[in-house]
């Protein structure tokens, strides 16, 4: 199954009449596949991440913004509110 957009707009005269339409179809069957890889990677990278037994965090502007459950028993933290 493919999935297309389809966009339509309407022809008129200066009088207001309709003339006609014109209409394009485009197909986004490969934009909505990559679309769909990528959130499933991005799931299992966030899986990965979440489960690792090693402390894994992002470090930025002098805060922690990440840290997974095992850097926040590295910490002693219970949340990232503790962490920093």
């Amino acid at each position: 199954m493919r999935t297309v957009v389809f966009h339509m707009a309407g022809i008129e005269s200066e009088q207001g009449n309709v003339l006609g339409v014109v209409g394009t179809f485009i197909d986004i069957t490969r934009q909505r596949e990559i679309q769909q890889a990528l959130k499933e990677s991005e799931a299992r990278y966030r899986t990965l991440v979440e489960t690792s037994p090693e402390a894994i965090c992002v470090y930025q502007d002098s805060q922690i913004v990440f840290a997974n459950a095992a850097c926040l028993r590295l910490l002693g933290a219970a949340d990232l509110r503790h962490a920093n």
